[in-house]
């Protein structure tokens, strides 16, 4: 496989050997990385994550104090902060739909728009009344409760969503002899596929993406033959598929037409 690319191939292929001197990759799930990541769990994912701190968690809103309250401000906005040092913005279901709240106007988040990272405001002058104040807090309480607003906790359940789309009966492809083959598709692949989708291809209404859309990528590639994708390639094929809101089929036959795509396969 050449370096730094993606993957796609049916059951029983042959593998291509590792190029001398290269690094054996540790376990069946191991792939190829677009961002080389530090080692997620030397983090440490919060100021508030000892014990006596987490007492802030089990309090009630309305027993805050105003120190306390930017203690957990601080605590979710190191959170966000340390998901984007570990590049999981794009695959942190917190991270996202925090941006998406973000950008429909959500005053408790602050973009900045030239690094494209999102913070919780902590300006406490704002609030109309009690109840928005107490609103808010339980907010940042949910917040740093999900599983996915720490590195660790993200990387658990992109590894569950693997292992739950290695499963779907939609990703098969058909053998020559007529027999129902999976599509042979590691963790980081898998990553890096998700990842090209997200970033060049717009969600739904309620800001998701659909795992379907994926899947009909991933045949329409492994189909053509290509098994060795460059993610930059990945990202052209998204974006043509953004633009021209085209199905299996369809990316079947612009794959044919336009190699050019795939050029630096």
């Amino acid at each position: 496989m050449k370096k730094n690319t993606v993957r796609i191939k049916k059951s029983g292929a042959k593998v291509k050997k590792i190029r001398a001197g290269a690094k054996k990759p540790k376990g069946a799930n191991a792939g190829i990385k677009r961002n080389k990541l530090k080692p997620l769990y030397s983090f440490k994912l919060s100021r508030l994550d000892d014990t006596q701190s987490r007492r802030i968690f089990d309090k009630k809103p309305s027993d805050f104090t105003d120190e306390e309250i930017k203690r957990l401000v601080k605590g979710v906005n190191d959170r966000l902060y340390l998901l984007e040092k570990a590049g999981l913005t794009l695959e942190s279901r917190t991270y996202q739909n925090i941006m998406h709240y973000a950008e429909g106007g959500d005053k408790m988040y602050n973009i900045n728009d030239e690094k494209m990272t999102v913070r919780v405001t902590g300006d406490l002058n704002r609030f109309k009344t009690p109840q928005e104040k107490y609103d808010y807090i339980r907010r940042l309480q949910q917040i740093m409760s999900n599983q996915t607003s720490t590195a660790g906790g993200t990387m658990k359940q992109l590894q569950r969503a693997y292992e739950s789309f290695m499963q779907n009966p939609m990703l098969f492809t058909n053998a020559p002899n007529g027999e129902k083959m999976p599509v042979k598709l590691s963790f980081n692949d898998y990553r890096e596929i998700w990842k090209s989708y997200k970033a060049n291809v717009e969600p739904d209404q309620n800001g998701k993406w659909e795992s379907d859309d994926v899947i009909d990528f991933i045949h329409a590639v492994s189909a053509r033959g290509y098994e060795d994708i460059p993610p930059e390639s990945l990202d052209r094929a998204f974006r043509y598929w953004q633009e021209n809101k085209k199905d299996y089929e369809d990316m079947y036959a612009f794959m044919i037409d336009n190699p050019d795509v795939f050029s630096t396969i």
